[in-house]
């Protein structure tokens, strides 16, 4: 039963580069106190492609992609100015990647706050 489904899973290691080290889907960075602040940790590679808001999936995963990303910032990221800087990276590249429509979407008039 053991050699059966085994899960390949492959650990790495990174060495902390101009006071930061990303770790899982977080960035810790070294403050000058000594303390550490989290950011969202995107690889290089990442290409911000999520459901097209064009597309025929049902609105409620549309929505609950962004709405993912959206609570992923609030709980990894540690500092409000940070939190701010990201949903509005988040918003702008959904709106652009994504053709997610402006800040109402549908005859819904569902607001970004509402996400």
């Amino acid at each position: 039963m053991n050699g059966i489904n085994k899960v390949m899973m492959m650990m790495t290691y990174e060495e902390e580069e101009v006071k930061q080290i990303p770790f899982l889907d977080a960035l810790l960075v070294r403050r000058e106190d000594g303390s550490v602040k989290l950011l969202v940790y995107r690889t290089k590679l990442h290409t911000d492609q999520y459901l097209n808001f064009s597309s025929h999936h049902p609105l409620n995963h549309k929505l609950a992609g962004i709405r993912t990303l959206l609570e992923r910032c609030y709980s990894i990221v540690t500092e409000e100015h940070d939190q701010r800087r990201r949903k509005n990276t988040l918003l702008k590249r959904s709106v652009s990647v994504a053709t997610l429509p402006g800040p109402s979407i549908g005859s819904n008039r569902i607001s970004w706050r509402n996400l």
